[in-house]
């Protein structure tokens, strides 16, 4: 995409599922590039603006998800009414909506979860050497009372 950019006069901009602030900073320092797309990042975490100009990861709580989520629901019942038309209307988007923030994944979560699973897999498997250790053991011992 640098190549392309500086070979034109057009204005090019950096797009593809930029989903953090690192990312959006990549794109910013090719060559060439004027501007961002961010489209599924901000559908998926509103607040990813506020990463890029803070330059931090931001992870927000259950409960400010949550109160985004009744903004989004008052604001469209403001702007479409609240009569039947207005709440299918919000509703409709807000369902879209939900079906792209639902898909975020709290900072961090992945790497802990990567640890739990590890931990979860070391613990499944000793318990499951103990197992066939004693189920091999206990054969023996019945193959050798039977021999008897």
């Amino acid at each position: 995409i640098s190549y392309c950019a500086t070979q034109t006069d057009l204005p090019f901009f950096g797009n593809g599922d930029i989903m953090s602030w690192e990312e959006a900073m990549e794109q910013r320092q090719r060559e060439g590039i004027r501007g961002l797309m961010i489209a599924r990042g901000a559908l998926i975490k509103p607040w990813i603006f506020t990463e890029i100009k803070q330059q931090r990861s931001w992870d927000i709580s259950a409960g400010e998800r949550l109160e985004i989520v009744r903004e989004y629901a008052n604001n469209g019942l403001e702007h479409w009414g609240s009569d039947n038309a207005g709440i299918f209307k919000t509703r409709m988007f807000l369902l879209e909506w939900l079906s792209f923030l639902h898909r975020y994944v709290p900072y961090g979560l992945l790497e802990r979860l990567v640890g739990v699973f590890l931990s979860l897999s070391l613990y499944i498997y000793i318990y499951i050497y103990v197992f066939l250790s004693r189920a091999h053991s206990l054969s023996l011992s019945l193959s050798l009372s039977l021999s008897l």
